[in-house]
């Protein structure tokens, strides 16, 4: 089923890799602007799985999901077949219920890996050094370098990501300065103009 049932213009992806900032970046603009909904993928499929397994009488793991993903590339294609529709099923429901002044930001670091990029044609992305962004995962996780580096990897590049995407925010940057490129990108998305534009 395809999702975006109105509003259209009003929808933007938010994505970038891992330790790029993108959720850090969403909180903020959330924060500052109540007209802003965020609707994390990663989030709502870690609950579509919660309830999934509690249907069939499993405890969720998130590490052993983790390892399946990454690991086992025929389970992850399975598990994909289960989760992806029930999420976009739920950004379906999110925009039939939303505001009309609303601005709706897809938060997924894997717009482009499922095609997704189709449907939300306007997509912001955060970019990040390397060492910034292992130092960030370190301090949220116990992974080892070489499952950093694995998961890293696994993920769309920076540079594949700035020949795709028209607004690009760099997040090697302070809080300060990060909250205000999130002004910046507020100002951007209620008056979309599709301009190619790093912050």
């Amino acid at each position: 089923m395809r999702p975006f049932t109105k509003m259209t213009k009003n929808i933007f992806g938010l994505t970038g890799g891992i330790g790029s900032g993108k959720t850090t970046l969403a909180k903020i603009i959330q924060k500052n602007h109540k007209n802003i909904e965020i609707f994390d993928c990663d989030q709502v499929a870690k609950e579509i799985m919660e309830e999934e397994s509690k249907k069939n009488g499993f405890v969720f793991d998130k590490k052993k999901i983790a390892e399946i993903i990454f690991n086992n590339p025929e389970e992850k294609i399975k598990l994909e077949k289960i989760v992806h529709p029930k999420v976009w099923q739920k950004l379906d429901e999110v925009i039939k219920k939303s505001n009309e002044n609303s601005i709706i930001l897809v938060e997924s670091a894997i717009l482009f890996d499922i095609g997704k990029e189709k449907d939300i044609p306007n997509i912001i992305a955060t970019i990040c050094s390397l060492d910034e962004r292992k130092k960030r995962i370190k301090a949220r996780n116990s992974w080892s370098e070489a499952e950093i580096e694995e998961r890293i990897k696994n993920q769309i590049s920076d540079e594949v990501l700035i020949k795709k995407i028209t607004v690009i925010i760099d997040t090697n940057c302070n809080l300060d300065q990060l909250e205000e490129k999130s002004e910046k990108l507020y100002q951007i998305l209620t008056n979309w103009k599709n301009e190619k534009l790093t912050l």
